[in-house]
């Protein structure tokens, strides 16, 4: 790490307690995490968008072959006319009783 040994981190560690005093260190290391997670989350999202839009794809590959269209297939009418009265049973209304009271 950086070509630091031990005994070199242990006199940091205690010139840093020194300096900062032991109350403040773990808001340091917080901060100090934080901040590493920042940057490599940038560092991600960068590279992310080098690879996906700087960088060309292979500009010999064959192109992808698009995808067929898919149409819906028509419903015959009285699959229409079933989900029309199921849709109006569950509204509590009756399609046969159009008018008449109970």
């Amino acid at each position: 790490m950086f070509g630091i040994g031990g005994n070199e981190l242990l006199i940091i560690a205690v010139f840093v307690i020194i300096i900062f005093g032991p109350d403040k260190i773990p808001e340091i290391a917080r901060t100090v995490g934080k901040t590493v997670r920042m940057f490599k989350k940038v560092q991600e999202d960068v590279q992310h968008v080098i690879n996906t839009e700087i960088i060309p794809a292979d500009p010999f590959a064959a192109p992808a072959e698009k995808p067929a269209a898919v149409t819906p297939a028509a419903a015959p009418a009285a699959e229409n006319a079933a989900s029309a009265s199921a849709i109006w049973n569950m509204a509590g209304e009756d399609d046969d009783e159009e008018g008449e009271e109970e």
